[in-house]
């Protein structure tokens, strides 16, 4: 260190005294000599005032002046005592200085400690989340190439089944008017027949063969009508739906039973819809042809036909229950597929609720099965609620001649 002598020259002090000078207990018992010159007593001035302020570097510093001081003159032994006495304090300032840091040292340094934690804890979490990050983002470009894929191929089969089926439509309509002139023509030609031939029996065989024609003459019109219906586009107006329900039930007078039949409407006097009528027309005449057909004509009950509506916030909903036998749970889910007959003993086509169902479709509203057993079968129209200002007819499109065919030959009877 800078305040020690060279150990040699400790040692060649040593061994030209050859004697073992004790060490004392306290720096107070080196007291100058008398009438000491002025260097020494500024040096002794110095070592008292570091003794007092408690100040070991300084101490030491005294100490080693007197040594060298007392070497200088001579004076071996006492040069040695305070030798000595400055490697103590000097071993003592050590010690204390490396065993104990002062407070603010230590707090800095447990500070630095922390900071130095605290920095190293965010550069891991923004590690992992930098690679959480990366693996997210390409799980999501892969999701999102998989669902592109995916997308891509459904809209290509969702548009290849819509080119099938308006390729079907439009097969299906030309047909029927292909097919139409000719039936109209052997229809012509069995009246014709009639009023010629007196034979009976051949009589007998054109009217069976006519009977035919107008059936596959029927049939075309319900198969024209359905092409109709898809491309129909829906025209909403209000109007009053229990005078609509009242004209609705007359208009059924011409189906077999109809005069039978208890019919009860609970519908509220002025009660208003907003709809397409078209639409609501064809589905409720069918609703309301299949309840007169499947209402209870063998047992001792009177045939009845309950047609009621309740108005929700969201929706209109209209029941049409009959108290027929039923219909059959196994059978149940398809009762609106297209040519479906639920008994054999039907004389329809199977068209009936299944033009109901794609009518309502096209306002977005819908018809379904509620329960069907023994004594009450109960169908329910749906029709989303919306508020349209009142337009008279005379303001609407032209409408369908399919549509209007089908509701004059009804208002008509």
């Amino acid at each position: 260190m800078l305040f020690k002598l060279p150990k040699g020259l400790i040692f060649l002090l040593l061994a030209s005294l050859a004697v073992q000078v004790p060490v004392p207990a306290q720096d107070t018992s080196l007291q100058p000599p008398q009438a000491p010159s002025p260097a020494l007593s500024g040096l002794h001035k110095r070592l008292i005032q570091a003794q007092k302020k408690g100040l070991p570097l300084p101490i030491v510093q005294a100490h080693q002046a007197l040594a060298q001081h007392y070497l200088r003159q001579q004076k071996p032994q006492l040069s040695l005592q305070h030798l000595e006495l400055a490697q103590q304090h000097w071993q003592q300032y050590q010690a204390s200085f490396s065993g104990k840091l002062p407070q603010k040292i230590y707090r800095l340094r447990n500070l630095a400690l922390l900071l130095g934690f605290f920095v190293l804890l965010a550069a891991v979490l923004a590690l992992l989340f930098w690679r959480i990050s990366f693996r997210r983002q390409q799980h999501n470009q892969i999701l999102e190439a998989a669902v592109a894929d995916k997308t891509q191929a459904l809209n290509q089969v969702i548009t290849a089944l819509e080119r099938s089926n308006q390729e079907l439509d439009t097969f299906l309509y030309k047909s029927s008017h292909d097919l139409k002139g000719p039936l109209t023509t052997l229809d012509g030609l069995c009246n014709v027949g009639l009023m010629e031939l007196e034979n009976e029996p051949a009589r007998e065989y054109l009217t069976m063969q006519k009977k035919v024609i107008h059936n596959m003459q029927l049939l075309l019109f319900r198969i024209m009508e359905i092409g109709d219906i898809r491309n129909h586009e829906p025209q909403w107006q209000s109007f009053d739906f229990y005078r609509f329900c009242r004209r609705m039930v007359r208009s059924m007078n011409r189906i077999e039973g109809f005069q039978k039949v208890n019919f009860m409407l609970e519908v509220p006097e002025k009660t208003r819809l907003s709809t397409d009528i078209d639409m609501l027309d064809i589905a409720l005449d069918n609703v309301i042809r299949n309840a007169i057909q499947h209402a209870n004509y063998k047992n001792t009950q009177t045939p009845t036909v309950r047609i009621s509506f309740v108005a929700h916030a969201q929706e209109w909903l209209t029941d049409v229950c009959d108290n027929g036998q039923g219909i059959l749970p196994e059978i149940q889910d398809r009762i609106f597929d297209m040519f479906f007959r639920g008994t054999d003993y039907f004389k329809g086509f199977g068209l009936g609720l299944y033009k109901a169902k794609i009518a309502l479709e096209k306002v977005g509203g819908k018809v379904f099965l509620v329960h069907s057993r023994a004594g009450e079968t109960r169908l329910r129209i749906t029709l989303p609620r919306q508020e349209v200002p009142l337009r008279h007819n005379q303001n609407r499109k032209t409408q369908s001649p399919t549509f209007a065919v089908e509701r004059l030959s009804r208002e008509l009877n």
